[in-house]
């Protein structure tokens, strides 16, 4: 299923959560302080029609404070990383759940797509057929991936009742594998290569 996967280059560089807020309220400061100094003739020419507090109620609320929030945002953006991903020593093994009815047309889609997925560890895929009455099962049946397992279910219970049958199997299946994980995923789902690290 592929190796492990590599460290983005770009996310290398991080800034912590308590430093990007230390520095963004910082700009956001420094700008505050430059604007208001810039905004010094309109002051004065304003306040010499209105008074003091209108001119600075107007200007602060119009161009100063606008000023500092977007100031704070921007650099708060700009520093925006997630802190570099540790690959884990050990990763546990996951059951994923697929639940199909009448999905013919999509379900080799979604076991291709799972099966691009760049997961180190050990997983399963259980296909809940929801008594379809297509040719779901039999598509799944004739898979060429070792890790697909089929469930049927006697008839088509619908949404609720199928979640409820699967739960039961697979919390007895769990039961046995007490460090297993388990996964639920849309079908026709097309997920991005790393979605299950």
């Amino acid at each position: 299923m592929g190796g492990r996967p590599q460290r983005d280059q770009s996310q290398r560089f991080y800034v912590s959560v308590q430093a990007k807020f230390a520095l963004a309220f910082v700009v956001s400061l420094a700008w505050t302080v430059v604007s208001t100094l810039l905004a010094l003739p309109w002051l004065h020419d304003l306040a010499a029609v209105v008074s003091w507090p209108v001119a600075i109620f107007a200007v602060g609320g119009i161009a100063v404070l606008p000023g500092m929030m977007n100031a704070f945002l921007v650099t708060g953006l700009l520093l925006d990383r997630r802190p570099p991903r540790k690959p884990l020593l050990d990763y546990p093994a996951i059951s994923i759940l697929v639940a199909a009815y009448n999905e013919e047309s999509s379900i080799a889609d979604t076991l291709r797509s799972i099966a691009q997925q760049e997961y180190p560890g050990e997983f399963e895929v259980l296909v809940i057929d929801d008594g379809s009455k297509d040719v779901t099962a039999a598509i799944v049946e004739a898979n060429p991936y070792p890790w697909v397992r089929l469930l049927r279910q006697p008839r088509n219970m619908g949404k609720g009742g199928c979640a409820q049958s699967r739960a039961g199997r697979v919390e007895a299946r769990l039961h046995h594998h007490p460090g297993r994980r388990l996964v639920s995923v849309r079908r026709r789902a097309r997920a991005p290569r790393r979605a299950l690290l």
